[in-house]
């Protein structure tokens, strides 16, 4: 099953083809600016350097939010667009839950239990965030996303961490200003491949079939705190 994965919701535009499970070419762009008229031709390359013919994808995965609102726009109007004129099936991926799952898919799971907490900058004094909990390279959510407070956040995670006595890892471009306001047991990578949108995780995740949606079903997640 060939998986197309985009996550155009930060700064990075990540792009991933995937055949059950296995990367087999990624583009990561930079910059953001000038992202509507650049992703066609990045995914022209990608599938060219992957000598993959549209026609092969089985399913469109996309991160559907939370993050800049034009960012998850373009993304979901691409894939859209894809699935829709080939019949296909879009995936629809949380962006906080895919940037949490770098954890589960990059790092060795026997033996592994932490909390990952991300913690992404929503502008107006709000973040979005969610927490996780990983025991041998399973995800189970602990927390619903929102968009909330810093302050509310730290409050809870600190609990949280405290009743479950486990280490957490903080991810996301406002996990920085939480680490002032915790106590020790929490760890903040320096970055690389668990700190930034990766599309492969897009992908892993759209083999679950909870996230399948037909194209005109897929709606973006804003995560606008009413």
């Amino acid at each position: 099953m060939k998986i197309l994965g985009l996550d155009t919701t930060t700064f990075t535009t990540a792009l991933a083809l995937c055949d059950h499970g296995q990367p087999l070419v990624q583009l990561v762009l930079a910059s953001a600016q000038l992202r509507s008229e650049r992703l066609l031709p990045a995914i022209s390359s990608l599938l060219e350097l992957a000598r993959c013919d549209f026609q092969e994808i089985d399913i469109f995965a996309v991160a559907s939010g939370p993050g800049s609102f034009t960012g998850v726009r373009v993304g979901m109007s691409v894939a859209k667009g894809f699935a829709a004129a080939g019949n296909k099936t879009i995936a629809v991926i949380s962006s906080l839950k895919s940037l949490a799952a770098n954890v589960c898919f990059g790092l060795p799971q026997q033996g592994f239990d932490y909390l990952v907490a991300v913690v992404v900058d929503a502008r107006c004094q709000q973040v979005y965030t969610g927490i996780w909990q990983f025991v041998a390279g399973q995800m189970r959510e602990l927390r619903p996303e929102a968009c909330e407070g810093l302050d509310a956040f730290v409050a809870d995670l600190a609990s949280l961490q405290a009743q479950m006595s486990l280490p957490v890892l903080l991810l996301g471009d406002g996990a920085q200003n939480c680490v002032a306001q915790l106590p020790s047991g929490f760890l903040l990578p320096s970055g690389g491949v668990l700190a930034t949108p990766n599309a492969v995780a897009i992908c892993r995740l759209a083999e679950d079939k909870k996230s399948w949606r037909r194209a005109s079903d897929a709606q973006p997640n804003y995560l606008f705190n009413l």
